[in-house]
């Protein structure tokens, strides 16, 4: 969809108070918005981000010969711009980003009811759970998760969790034209720290958990914790409805952060402990599912069951559940969609084989993920488990000790092999992996991660079970800034074919 042509101050009005001045011509008629200097055309407003990784503002010149007229920029940036280009001072230009996409494409949130899932661990399954739950129930849904985004029938891939703000705003646009009602979709702390989803409102938020990740980025865990708590403290209404893990001790805070803001939102908690408001009473765990009972805030509610495995899918159902219930869908929905639901690509995702030997692939490649999908495996109580893993370039290296500690605790045999190196030498992260692990008499390190799957599988007796781990859903291998055609489910089917 191309956006209309209107006039500068158009965009200028979007800004609101992020607006700190403007040098030119407000009549002008732009012709888009881009802060990516490739995508700029004829007329074009061009936001130059000074970002985590490239400065936008070294691409102004760029922006200009390719047809950019105006350009944003925060008020602290000391740039030359020729005379005849329009100047945008802003506060912060990723906030003015998100409002100008939103602008560029006419607010198509104001005709969607948004439901945002953030928190580390847990944010896909439950966002397509509840995508499902929703759909079971009649309504017209729209999806964007880590694994793809779904704009009503039509699935694309996703290119990242939360995709940047001119490309949401577009997915938002579509889904409004093809009738969707809601739209449920993961938040990830870079994009709520970024400020990608604009003035978007949201109807109801659930918060899963959350543990060490991204620390590359937020540098701590206060900041990650604090990039979270923006989806809840700057994109909800009055009457929005917020589910939160009670269990975990960050959900804890978050809703005593929300208390003390005084915020009218109405606010559930769930998970085991007493003093929750939706609980899981009982549960129970095989390799065939899960059979759950809840009670919301005191009532008991009829049993269900599920495909699912592991205690984390346990609390994962529990807060898709205690969020629906809230948002009035018909309980008989919640019971079917829950038993019909066999999980999301690359998450505790089975292998069907005849050798066997049990392969699971999951996307765990954080080292509560991890340790969270081994101990679940390991309770299947297998002949021996195996896991091949590896961890991101560019990316938090604290983790990789932890995750190399836990494997070798956890697994019977490890193997430790490459993820998505990026600019890294996968042997120096390798190396950091091991400096975790202090008996390596059952660990091998195999940095091709071919052979490594290869031979896990080869190695793996009858009755046993081999975990994937890291990669998940994805079809590639990121190395020196290309992607490479890799796909952890493909490589198992071809390694059990060789057995």
């Amino acid at each position: 969809m191309t956006a209309p042509k209107r006039p500068l101050n158009y965009y200028l009005d979007a800004l609101g108070d992020q607006l700190c001045g403007c040098r030119g011509y407000p009549d002008a008629d732009v012709g888009g918005v881009a802060n990516d200097s490739r995508q700029v055309g004829q007329n074009f407003v061009f936001v130059a981000i000074r970002g985590w990784q490239f400065d936008g503002t070294q691409f102004i010149s760029d922006a200009v010969a390719a047809g950019a007229v105006s350009v944003v920029l925060e008020e602290s940036a000391e740039v030359n711009i020729p005379p005849e280009i329009n100047i945008i001072w802003v506060r912060n230009a990723y906030i003015a980003l998100g409002l100008l996409a939103e602008a560029e494409y006419g607010y198509p949130t104001r005709n969607l009811e948004l439901i945002g899932i953030t928190g580390t661990n847990g944010k896909t399954t439950c966002a397509t759970l509840l995508r499902n739950i929703l759909a079971d129930a009649g309504f017209k849904t729209g999806l964007i998760s880590t694994v793809h985004y779904e704009i009503g029938d039509e699935v694309q891939p996703a290119d990242r969790t939360t995709p940047m703000p001119l490309e949401l705003q577009q997915l938002f646009s579509r889904m409004v034209e093809t009738g969707v009602e809601y739209v449920i979709m993961e938040v990830s702390s870079h994009a709520l720290d970024q400020r990608r989803l604009g003035s978007a409102e949201f109807r109801a938020g659930l918060f899963t958990n959350l543990t060490e990740d991204h620390c590359d980025y937020h540098l701590n865990m206060d900041n990650y914790f604090n990039a979270k708590q923006i989806l809840f403290n700057e994109c909800m209404t009055n009457n929005s409805i917020v589910v939160v893990n009670g269990d975990d001790d960050y959900g804890t805070k978050l809703i005593e952060n929300l208390n003390n803001s005084n915020a009218e939102y109405e606010i559930y908690s769930f998970g085991y402990t007493n003093d929750v408001d939706f609980r899981i009473e009982d549960c129970q765990l095989s390799v065939q599912g899960l059979k759950l009972q809840f009670s919301d805030n005191g009532e008991q509610l009829p049993p269900m069951e599920s495909p699912l495995i592991g205690d984390f899918n346990v609390e994962n159902i529990a807060g898709v559940v205690c969020l629906a219930r809230k948002l009035k869908v018909e309980h008989s929905s919640i019971v079917r969609a829950v038993a019909d639901f066999k999980g999301t690509e690359g998450r505790l995702q089975k292998l069907e084989n005849g050798t066997g030997v049990h392969v699971v692939v999951d996307y765990a490649h954080t080292n509560d993920a991890l340790e969270n999908v081994l101990k679940t495996l390991r309770s299947l109580q297998p002949q021996r488990l195996y896991v091949v893993f590896g961890c991101g370039g560019d990316r938090d290296k604290g983790k990789r000790p932890l995750m190399g500690a836990t494997a070798a605790t956890l697994a019977d045999q490890v193997f430790v092999t490459s993820d998505n190196p990026r600019s890294e030498s996968p042997a120096a992260i390798l190396d950091d992996i091991m400096n975790g692990i202090d008996d390596t008499s059952e660990v091998f390190c195999i940095e091709d991660r071919r052979e490594a799957i290869n031979t896990a599988i080869k190695q793996a007796e009858p009755g046993s079970i081999v975990l994937i781990a890291g990669k998940g859903h994805e079809k590639f291998q990121e190395r020196n800034g290309k992607k490479i055609a890799f796909d952890d489910v493909q490589e198992a089917q071809k390694a059990l074919g060789l057995r």
